[in-house]
């Protein structure tokens, strides 16, 4: 009995401090980015390597007023092209497709507003991609010494993106709403773009700045519901309240007042 008593003493304890917002929900995710390295030297020649994928994933999230967590699988397809003309070794070229499933896992910072049924808010943050899975549609024609250790090595495609965005909720009823973000990404370099940059023949060859740029765009759909909604707990704010504006009421117009009328029965002494 004691113990019943101790833990519904602790449960109502913490409902009473419990009231902070957090959502939940899940979602499909759909996304393109493009990597590019490239160099150029008139005694050496010239080497560019590009590869863009896109793909469709599902995607979970837990949402703690600031700050959004998610994971996500994505199905993806990379088209990547390689060329490379140095005067020292020749030219040589291929184009090869490399189909995967990712494991995303990221991080964002957000300000929400709150716009009536409507909130609103921009987003700031990091994600990693993992390979979990990886096929090319054709093997690599050229030897280890030409492509770098990580080529052929999963963890060498493993990514990581600083990101930012908006996103957007517009509440229903009964604790859910329906979740939309568009977020844009910045590539941090991989193992297998700080390997080809790397590559023994560039460095032999005084490619000494070789230029990356690596980019992305990624749209999300979502559900979502509020969890203390469902658990029947306290609910505190979710966004910074959008400041009013109240227009000032203007008074109604008045009508002019009747003219009295004259009594024929009592005398009214005129100016002269």
């Amino acid at each position: 009995m004691k113990r019943v008593g101790l833990v519904l003493f602790f449960f109502a304890g913490f409902n009473s401090l419990w009231p902070i917002d957090v959502d939940a929900g899940f979602g499909v995710n759909f996304g393109y980015n493009y990597s590019n390295i490239k160099a150029i030297k008139e005694t050496a020649g010239s080497f560019e390597q590009g590869y863009g994928s896109g793909g469709i994933g599902q995607y979970i999230f837990f949402d703690f007023t600031y700050l959004e967590a998610s994971m996500n699988f994505f199905f993806s397809n990379t088209s990547l092209k390689h060329h490379e003309g140095l005067v020292e070794y020749g030219g040589f070229s291929g184009d090869y497709n490399l189909n995967g499933v990712l494991l995303g896992m990221g991080l964002l910072l957000k300000y929400p507003f709150d716009l009536n049924s409507v909130i609103f808010y921009p987003l700031f943050g990091f994600e990693g991609n993992f390979y979990i899975s990886q096929s090319f549609s054709k093997d690599y024609d050229w030897d280890d010494a030409k492509k770098g250790a990580a080529y052929g090595e999963p963890e060498g495609w493993n990514s990581f993106w600083l990101r930012f965005g908006a996103g957007a909720d517009y509440f229903l009823s009964g604790g859910l709403f329906l979740r939309g973000e568009l977020i844009f990404d910045l590539k941090v370099p991989n193992g297998l773009d700080s390997a080809y940059m790397k590559n023994e023949r560039f460095v032999q060859a005084n490619f000494s700045d070789p230029q990356f740029f690596g980019a992305g765009v990624t749209f999300r759909l979502a559900a979502g519901f509020k969890v203390p909604y469902i658990l029947g707990l306290p609910q505190a704010p979710r966004a910074v309240p959008a400041p009013s504006v109240q227009k000032e009421k203007k008074p109604a117009p008045q009508k002019p007042a009747a003219p009295k009328r004259r009594d024929p029965n009592v005398y009214v002494p005129q100016e002269e």
